[in-house]
């Protein structure tokens, strides 16, 4: 079986007597070849999932820290907090989705969605 990761291959299999042979291969990418199969790409959604949700949750302690910081009201708090977390996990959820090869422009719609 070949696993990619980046530009390295790991060759792993009952025939091989190392654990992983990394070898650089070079060749064009076509946009069908950005494809994750399905396990990959059950994988990549449930990284993206779990950035989002990390990112969440940084997001919201910033946003009440600052709203403390300055004195703000419940209500203002509420509204930086919200901000925050979408923003930052928002953010989080599209790093494995442009580590997995997408470009940005791919990668800001399904983030969203």
């Amino acid at each position: 079986m070949l696993v990619s990761k980046g530009c390295l291959r790991r060759k792993e299999g009952p025939t091989d007597t190392k654990s992983a042979t990394a070898k650089p291969h070079h060749h064009e990418h076509s946009a069908t070849s950005q494809v994750p199969t399905p396990t990959s790409l059950n994988r990549l959604a449930w990284s993206a999932t779990v950035h989002c949700f990390t990112g969440c949750a940084i997001g919201e302690v910033m946003g009440m820290v600052v709203a403390t910081a300055f004195g703000w009201g419940a209500m203002a708090s509420v509204i930086i907090a919200v901000m925050l977390a979408f923003l930052v996990g928002y953010s989080f959820t599209l790093i494995p989705l442009v580590r997995s090869g997408m470009t940005l422009r791919a990668a800001v719609p399904l983030g969203a969605g």
